[in-house]
């Protein structure tokens, strides 16, 4: 278990992390996920028996920190929306899937797990978030 502090409705609030799931190969609709299947064919990662996935990490990936550190330069992160479940409901904020390319097509697993997991501190309530999500943009941005 790793305990974190966000940021809820401006105050800091401490959260018990007890598991870290990535869903992988997932979309909005299923051409979005053959896109993405085809891209990670591309680099000679084969697709899964079924979508979409869960992979189970280790909470110590997780890190507020702004900068991380990985091994060489073939790694590559991803914006994503992160879900915590907590005893008064969901929160969302938004991380980076951090990810080994290299190491991908050998097991998609392991090339997760040997990056850090970047999450923003900000969380909001998923209740207040799902009635504009669809208007929500997110991007990143990479610098050396």
């Amino acid at each position: 278990m790793r305990t974190m502090t966000f940021d809820v409705d401006g105050a800091a609030r401490r959260f018990d992390v007890q598991q870290l799931v990535i869903a992988g190969w997932t979309g909005r609709s299923r051409e979005a996920v053959e896109r993405h299947i085809a891209e990670l064919a591309a680099i000679g990662v084969r697709p899964p028996r079924t979508i979409p996935c869960f992979y189970r990490l280790a909470t110590s990936l997780l890190t507020s920190a702004s900068d991380v550190e990985v091994i060489g330069d073939e790694s590559t992160g991803e914006v994503e929306f992160v879900l915590l479940s907590a005893a008064d409901g969901m929160y969302v904020g938004i991380g980076s899937d951090h990810t080994d390319r290299k190491v991908e097509p050998y097991g998609v697993t392991v090339s997760k797990q040997m990056c850090p997991k970047p999450i923003g501190r900000p969380l909001w309530k998923l209740a207040d978030v799902e009635p504009h999500w669809d208007r929500l943009i997110l991007r990143s941005h990479v610098t050396r």
